[in-house]
């Protein structure tokens, strides 16, 4: 599993609730070529936070040679996403599931399921979390970029 984004996956600050949009860039991630089974971080969760994901979008059309992603976590490869075949421009993802609530840490990453990405691709995730833990604050932050 690979940490990106810009560098790295996003880190959800604790005790916030708010609105998150973050962009994986292929070519920020690793060299090319990425193979079928590899998994990209998205976004880096703390323990007791309800996640919902609002929308999973393929921003670039340039993904070359990946047909199929999951979009998914440490427990379900397919939590969010499940084989999506349609990457192209302007794709909004079909969501498996709408919300979460993550007792534990975790991440929300991508996996290439089937070919080789060998072009640069961006896909657009826009996430509500809340935190849920007895110290939340009642704060309300919006973290869009």
């Amino acid at each position: 599993t690979l940490d990106c984004g810009d560098s790295t996956g996003f880190s959800v600050p604790k005790s916030y609730s708010g609105v998150y949009l973050h962009e994986i860039r292929s070519i920020d991630v690793i060299a090319l070529p990425q193979v079928a089974g590899d998994k990209v971080v998205a976004f880096n969760f703390p323990a007791n936070t309800f996640v919902e994901v609002l929308q999973i979008e393929v921003v670039d059309v340039s993904m070359t040679g990946c047909t199929r992603i999951d979009v998914g976590d440490s427990g379900s490869d397919t939590q969010w996403v499940s084989n999506a075949a349609t990457l192209t421009a302007g794709t909004d993802l079909t969501l498996a599931n709408a919300s979460k609530f993550y007792a534990a840490a975790d991440t929300l990453f991508i996996k290439y399921t089937t070919g080789t990405l060998t072009g640069t691709g961006s896909i657009r995730l826009v996430i509500r979390v809340t935190d849920c833990s007895r110290k939340a604050k009642a704060i309300s932050k919006d973290y869009t970029n």
